[in-house]
């Protein structure tokens, strides 16, 4: 595992990004934009005493409002396009950050490419959006409240303070309820992770799965996952409508009961109190509650970056297979029986690709099929396993093949999320002991420790090796005593010793082997005699 130091994306990061010139014009495009509450209190506070019989005081009310009005907006335009550029050059910055540092960790295979851009990408959007954007209109809503809360205490510090006290009432529910909302959120979102990654799974793995009649066990799995997530969804929305009922209700209060005081405070003739005062007060103070409450919010989205912002990824590495000598099978031992395979012919698109193709294979023969790329090797196990359509007969036992007779591992095996045991037993009944006595045939016990059927497989098996997944697709078979094993290019994506021990491994299995290969050790499948047979001219030859 490379070693990295990891970076973090905060506050301090972002300001060392940006230009000292770029923020000082921020800060004052960003004050000047939040005055459109203050003019709002302003205009309907002059409102109330202004004397429309006298033209010339009317017309300077009407172009200081027009004036002020119109600097507010360009001021506001302006911050929006600053805020644009900035998070530009941010995304910029994370960007080069984020590919230095995952560059070292990404693999060179087309697929782990693409996931590691395919990630960078998605986490980078979230960050721009949930970090990046939330702190920029956090910053812009921290200087309105600043703002705001000075102009409404000159204008009256008794009602003011009276205005901001009662008006924080309508937070209590936020409040008291945050701590729930979070709690049912996250319960929705576990809920809504595992549902996406159950289907992943079953759209990914869907030959594994009916490959081994596990299809059953896996449906009942998918509606679990579904009814648990639909149970939380319907829970967290029905408490977001009764948290924003209650706060539309504290809203209402706490807009009427200042002014009622206000009014109050008037009739009294304390204070200093005037009608003019009290429109303004009323249309300024709850922008700085409305404002509270939106920090809140972007508060909330920048926590939940927080995993996000803290960089690089670091991938896991598997360790390598272990030297150990392949452990014999010893009970339960497999059903045995003859494989036949009579005038098997293929032809698709009106292309013969298999010819006649005759094989008659007794209990643990071993055989192994060549031939350059596209003579129809694949093809062959599609047509045994019944895949796709052919004429000719596959028999075992004088009876045709079925599923439960065979295994076919391919040089991708599909590993499912979760642990060791559920990935060898498909979520099938299968006692621990039987499952532990194949994987200690296939040698995974001397590999992964203690608690090895509780062992946690991430991302289609990202913290194994390739040569482990292809052993878990061969203690599947082993476990359900499957007699005949199809291997289809297994050793692709394995270097030469790896490939050696899975094949000393999978010659030593009681269990009838075919095996199509473009890539082999003749050596070792003479050592363990193997015989070979080339695909020529639609058919297959014995090689000598």
């Amino acid at each position: 595992m490379a070693d990295h130091h990891a970076q973090w994306i905060g506050v301090r990061w972002v300001i060392k990004q940006l230009p000292f010139s770029l923020m000082v014009v921020l800060v004052i495009v960003g004050i000047v934009s939040t005055f459109e509450p203050i003019l709002n209190g302003w205009v309907f506070g002059q409102l109330v005493k202004i004397d429309f019989h006298n033209m010339g005081t009317v017309g300077r009310y009407v172009l200081m409002a027009t004036g002020a009005y119109f600097v507010t907006y360009v001021s506001l335009y302006l911050y929006l396009r600053i805020k644009q550029r900035v998070v530009r050059i941010l995304n910029q910055a994370l960007k080069t950050v984020y590919f230095t540092t995952s560059m070292a960790e990404a693999g060179t295979k087309v697929t782990e490419v693409s996931d590691t851009i395919n990630q960078v990408t998605s986490v980078g959007k979230q960050i721009e959006q949930d970090y990046f954007v939330a702190l920029m209109d956090m910053f812009q809503e921290i200087i309105g409240v600043i703002v705001v809360v000075i102009f409404i205490v000159k204008i009256n510090a008794i009602l003011s303070l009276i205005y901001v006290l009662i008006s924080a009432l309508s937070l209590l529910p936020s409040h008291f309820g945050r701590n729930r909302l979070a709690k049912n959120s996250e319960k929705w979102s576990a809920a809504n992770a595992a549902l996406v990654l159950n289907m992943k799974d079953l759209f990914q793995g869907r030959a594994d799965i009916l490959n081994f009649k596990a299809w059953t066990a896996f449906f009942a799995r998918f509606r679990q996952h579904l009814t648990k997530e639909e149970q939380d969804y319907e829970r967290l929305n029905d408490f977001q409508y009764s948290m924003q009922f209650i706060s539309w209700m504290f809203a209402i209060a706490s807009f009427l009961f200042p002014m009622f005081i206000g009014l109050w405070f008037m009739a009294q003739g304390w204070f200093g109190v005037t009608t003019s005062i009290i429109v303004t007060l009323t249309m300024t103070a709850d922008s700085v509650i409305g404002g509270v409450r939106r920090l809140s919010g972007y508060q909330s989205q920048i926590v939940g970056t927080s995993q996000l912002r803290a960089l690089p990824i670091v991938k896991a590495f598997a360790a390598p297979i272990a030297d150990e000598k392949p452990v014999t099978l010893a009970e339960p031992e497999s059903v045995k029986g003859h494989l036949t395979i009579k005038n098997l012919t293929v032809v698709r698109d009106q292309h013969l690709i298999l010819d006649a193709v005759n094989l008659n294979l007794k209990p643990d023969a071993k055989i192994l099929v060549t031939g350059p790329s596209g003579v129809g090797k694949s093809t062959l196990l599609k047509a045994i396993t019944g895949q796709l359509t052919a004429q000719g007969t596959v028999l075992f036992n004088n009876k045709p093949l079925h599923a439960g007779d065979f295994v076919l591992v391919s040089q991708s095996v599909w590993l499912f999320s979760g642990t060791l045991r559920d990935n060898v037993t498909l979520y099938q009944e299968y006692s621990d002991e039987a499952v532990l006595r194949v994987l200690q045939v296939v040698g995974l016990d001397k590999e992964l420790g203690t608690g090895i059927l509780d062992f946690e497989i991430v991302d289609n098996g990202s913290n194994l090796s390739g040569g482990q997944a292809q052993r878990i697709g061969i203690a599947r078979g082993l476990l359900r005593q499957s007699p005949v094993f199809l291997l289809d290019e297994i050793s692709a994506s394995l270097d030469q010793e790896n490939a050696d021990k899975i094949h000393k491994l999978i010659y030593a299995l009681p269990v009838t082997v075919i095996e199509v290969a473009h890539h082999y050790n003749a050596e070792l499948a003479q050592a363990f005699g193997v015989e070979t047979y080339e695909l020529v001219d639609h058919t297959l030859q014995l090689k000598k």
